[in-house]
């Protein structure tokens, strides 16, 4: 494909094409101009210097891969919630026992042989009747105990198989709980190795942001009688520095050429969430909620290493705000846990969301669904 060939003037008239179409996005393609005359080995090295990776999106497959995990504690400094308690259960009055010396004789039982002869001494009814005297004050024990065979002298109690575990109990009126809490958010890949922003592919999704974080969080919940609750929460994240390989241009050239590559040392702007969740409690573990979110994030700072290219372009709309508005369901089994009424504390959520405005010329306007299973338990 050189200049004035007939495979040039195809190759410059399609490019050409392709021009056209960009600026009607208002988007300016790299210039693109073919050698006066080439071998097989100018092409080669062109097409080394000056790659342009892409992939029509519906056919980018990163698959599944964790980019990032977080450590973390919290503390709780105020809770007025109190743990549910079983109500004190039922005081049953012991049953009174007749003392073995005044319970009435007990018939010898009869023979074989007697049995058969109904003018034997003794059976004449008597012993039949008083060993049915004896059953019915058995079924009419008003307390519900059995009395036990008069030469034991003790009450034997009887286990009632249909006892039931009394609901928990939780204070009314308006109640507060404060936590404070601190996360680690330490990256398991290279930032420039996928899934993240590899320089080479332009069309991809990255996962994570392959720097670590620092996290610093608050929580405030309010609760209204046994019901309704109010949940508030702030986070302040700290984003570290790193280095990785850049392609130097500004937003509206997202394809930047190979010679633009450049290592830059990046800061990634700290960022504040605001999150507001009022809460309906459909049962003593599951609530429905609504969930509000505001994100906004300071510029990134980028400065090239080694070199002195300008990397402030990489800096451009990289500030971000935006809010996010959604619906939630909670099932937790912590509190039930502690008032021994559930065998495992077991925290489940789903949120989903979708933005609603913002502002920032990099922020995405994307729908977010949250998923988390989490089983706590109390150190001190």
């Amino acid at each position: 494909f050189t200049s004035g060939s007939s495979a040039g003037q195809d190759m410059t008239s399609y490019y050409a094409g392709f021009e056209t179409g960009f600026q009607g996005f208002g988007i300016t393609l790299p210039t693109f101009a073919l050698p006066a005359s080439a071998a097989r080995a100018d092409f080669d090295a062109y097409l080394q210097r000056e790659p342009v990776v892409g992939q029509p999106l519906g056919k980018v497959s990163r698959g599944y891969s964790i980019g990032e995990i977080d450590f973390g504690v919290r503390f709780k400094l105020l809770d007025t919630f109190g743990w549910p308690v079983r109500p004190p259960e039922p005081e049953v009055e012991p049953a009174e026992v007749m003392p073995a010396h005044a319970m009435p004789p007990v018939a010898e039982q009869p023979t074989e042989e007697e049995a058969d002869d109904p003018e034997a001494e003794g059976v004449d009814g008597e012993a039949a009747g008083q060993e049915e005297v004896a059953e019915e004050a058995i079924r009419l024990d008003p307390a519900g105990e059995q009395a036990a065979h008069p030469e034991a002298g003790a009450a034997i109690p009887l286990v009632d198989d249909t006892a039931q575990v009394a609901p928990p109990v939780d204070r009314g009126g308006i109640r507060f709980r404060t936590t404070v809490g601190a996360r680690y958010r330490f990256a398991l890949k290279d930032p420039d190795r996928d899934p993240y922003l590899v320089p080479d592919v332009f069309l991809q999704q990255p996962i994570g942001d392959g720097q670590p974080d620092i996290a610093l969080e608050v929580y405030q919940d309010v609760a209204f009688g046994s019901r309704f609750w109010l949940v508030a929460g702030a986070e302040y994240g700290i984003q570290m520095q790193d280095e990785l390989v850049r392609r130097v241009a500004l937003p509206d050239q997202p394809y930047a050429l190979a010679s633009q590559e450049v290592t830059v040392s990046r800061d990634l702007g700290d960022y504040l969430q605001i999150v507001v969740s009022p809460r309906f409690a459909l049962a003593d573990a599951l609530s429905l909620a609504l969930e509000y979110t505001y994100w906004s994030k300071q510029d990134d700072q980028y400065e090239a290493v080694g070199s002195n290219v300008d990397a402030t372009p990489l800096t451009v709309e990289t500030g971000q705000t935006r809010h996010l508005l959604g619906i939630g369901a909670y099932y937790r089994t912590t509190r039930l846990y502690a008032a021994g009424l559930s065998g495992l504390p077991i925290d489940l959520a789903f949120v989903w969301e979708t933005a609603i405005g913002g502002s920032g010329g990099q922020t995405p306007a994307a729908s977010v669904v949250t998923v988390s299973a989490r089983v706590p338990f109390k150190l001190f």
